[in-house]
């Protein structure tokens, strides 16, 4: 059975899962047993309700796991079990790391990982505006990949995101762009990038 047609299938389960639960909390099984004319055994048994919850509770940690493993891979730069993860669960890309607001393209660009953030944008490149959310470590919500990167004198990967049209425009909810940031870390060489690609556009 292909992993997509598995999945479909938790998803199924989950969902039958929690409508049942509704439904108990309602007190509505039992009239709808009197209205169909089935025996109330039709309804699904305690070790049945069991089993949809270890299936629910094996694809959050299942999930966990790989969600794990996709930081770690972002963080160390392995360009290869990236790939292998995305191939594993795409929605990935997306996920936000524990309480920090990080996703995996912030981390990236953060730690000067240029071969990640380009391979992470060819992957989905709508991610490029993607903001962080949480104040977390000093870092201002609303910053972009292009903020992270010129903050910490990220040459190689501020390169990386211009080229992939990243808005040099674009502003954190204190109002600064990616030139307040680059201009604040004294990297004379990223204020002239981003002001020639401001210039370029």
């Amino acid at each position: 059975m292909s992993r997509s047609i598995k999945s479909r299938l938790i998803d199924r389960e989950e969902v039958k899962f929690n409508v049942i639960i509704r439904k108990r909390e309602r007190g509505e099984t039992h009239a709808e047993t009197k209205r169909s004319g089935k025996p109330e055994n039709a309804n699904p048994s305690l070790e049945e309700e069991l089993q949809l919850k270890l299936l629910h509770a094996s694809k959050k940690t299942k999930r966990q796991t790989l969600k794990s493993q996709w930081f770690e891979a972002v963080e160390k730069g392995h360009t290869g079990k990236i790939a292998e993860l995305f191939a594993a669960d795409s929605s990935l890309i997306y996920a936000v790391k524990d309480f920090t607001g990080l996703t995996a393209l912030h981390i990236a660009a953060e730690n000067g990982l240029d071969m990640v953030v380009k391979q992470l944008l060819t992957a989905s490149p709508s991610e490029i505006e993607s903001t962080i959310y949480i104040p977390y470590a000093g870092r201002t919500p609303g910053a972009t990949a292009l903020h992270l990167a010129a903050g910490k004198n990220r040459r190689k990967v501020v390169q990386v995101l211009l080229a992939a049209r990243s808005s040099v425009d674009a502003i954190d909810f204190e109002g600064r762009t990616a030139l307040h940031y680059a201009a604040t870390s004294g990297s004379c060489q990223i204020v002239d990038l981003l002001l020639h690609s401001a210039r370029c556009r």
